[in-house]
């Protein structure tokens, strides 16, 4: 990394002359200030090192059932042999990244971490970021998807963000249902709890990007209400009515990620009706509410030996695929479920850990080259023998540094050779 020490010996100077100028009117900084300007020296005084001799850290959440928990698992043995795997606590408070970077200030002195990838960026992170770019302003930081409203205000600091293009998934959503031949679109909306987290966008463009794309496709458009306030929401009765209404055909979808499993069950309880995608389209995203599923045994094997568990095994999509359909068949159901064949939350993390590879060597050059992302996620989606899903990734008008993706659908047919 020879192109960092020229700025470093700059970064050295500037943070110690900033330490006399400020010394006087700024004493309840200075700890911190002068934490910065130790590791800017130890990161002068460190020796040259080989292109390849640098390492990436991912932060997720500790949760083993959370998708990017396991995703960065299944990852870490396809890809990269130069990536560490933190993780944070599941709490969601400012607190919380302020005890996580006193905790891995030590890990801020590898001076081999050259990009940092956290998922899921929530509240408290923008604080956690500056620290961060005040101890090693020579780090890259990647973040995956958000649940923080405030978004953009986080352009500045991170160097790469990546999301799912929720906005405009609402339209192919509605043109995926059409193609399975449906007439009728439910719109479910889950009141009193927080509201489903879009970014870029609020709920209610969402909705009425769905109604106006149903008004094209000569769809009807139906919306409804559900109390959020009871934990064991269930579906069932209202989905029924709305069959006997509509007609098989009708489709749905709940925008509360908490809800997806009721859904999920009530569809597949009543055997009618077309359950398009979840919130976030994914195999693993509450699928496995089914029953017979086949992840429900893989889960229950991961809880009761999480250290010996191959979560390789999780990403085996064609397997998965068949196991699903099977399962949907046997009970009558043709074509009648449908998703994104890659979850993003794996191939987010591979192509982000592809795309600081080759950042860190030398072969990609700034953080809003999209042409390298689309590479780096082709070459995620060959990796998993899926490079066949129609991706698409394209970069917002206003931040250049933020990459939106969207996939192809797969409908669960059954009877798959």
């Amino acid at each position: 990394m020879k192109r960092y020490i020229i700025f470093i010996v700059f970064l050295t100077l500037f943070l110690t002359l900033s330490l006399a100028a400020c010394a006087e009117n700024n004493k309840a900084q200075q700890p911190v200030t002068e934490e910065s300007a130790f590791i800017a020296e130890e990161l002068a005084d460190a020796p040259v090192e080989d292109e390849d001799n640098y390492q990436i850290v991912i932060y997720t959440a500790d949760d083993m059932y959370d998708e990017y928990y396991f995703n960065t698992k299944a990852a870490l043995k396809k890809c990269s042999t130069n990536a560490l795997h933190e993780t944070i606590l599941t709490k969601d408070n400012n607190e919380q990244y302020t005890e996580l970077l006193a905790e891995n200030r030590e890990l801020l002195k590898n001076f081999k971490i050259k990009v940092i990838i956290i998922e899921n960026l929530a509240p408290g992170l923008r604080n956690l970021f500056a620290q961060i770019r005040e101890l090693r302003p020579d780090v890259s930081l990647i973040v995956l998807d958000s649940s923080d409203r405030d978004i953009i205000d986080i352009f500045d600091t991170v160097d790469i963000f990546l999301c799912m293009d929720i906005l405009s998934i609402g339209k192919k959503m509605l043109e995926q249902a059409h193609s399975m031949g449906s007439d009728t679109f439910v719109y479910y909306t889950v009141t009193n709890r927080p509201e489903w987290l879009i970014p870029f966008a609020e709920p209610e463009q969402h909705k009425e990007l769905c109604k106006q794309t149903c008004s094209s496709l000569k769809m009807k458009y139906v919306e409804e209400e559900v109390d959020g306030m009871s934990p064991m929401l269930m579906f069932d009765a209202d989905v029924l009515e709305k069959i006997t209404k509509y007609g098989d055909r009708t489709s749905f979808f709940v925008d509360s990620c908490l809800y997806q499993g009721s859904l999920i069950r009530s569809v597949f309880l009543n055997k009618g009706g077309l359950y398009v995608q979840p919130c976030h389209p994914s195999l693993y995203h509450r699928f496995i509410e089914i029953p017979g599923f086949y992840y429900a045994e893989n889960m229950l094997e991961l809880a009761t030996a999480p250290e010996q568990f191959d979560y390789a095994r999780l990403v085996e999509f064609d397997n998965a695929i068949k196991h699903i359909e099977t399962t949907l068949t046997e009970q009558g159901f043709i074509g009648s479920f449908a998703t994104w064949k890659v979850p993003f939350a794996l191939i987010a993390i591979t192509a982000a850990m592809e795309y600081a590879k080759g950042y860190c060597e030398g072969e990609i050059s700034g953080t809003n080259n999209l042409q390298a992302m689309r590479q780096c996620f082709q070459k995620g989606l060959e990796i998993y023998n899926s490079a066949d899903t129609g991706f698409e990734i394209t970069q917002h008008p206003e931040y250049p540094n933020c990459f939106l993706f969207m996939e192809d659908y797969i409908v669960l047919q059954g009877n798959r050779e």
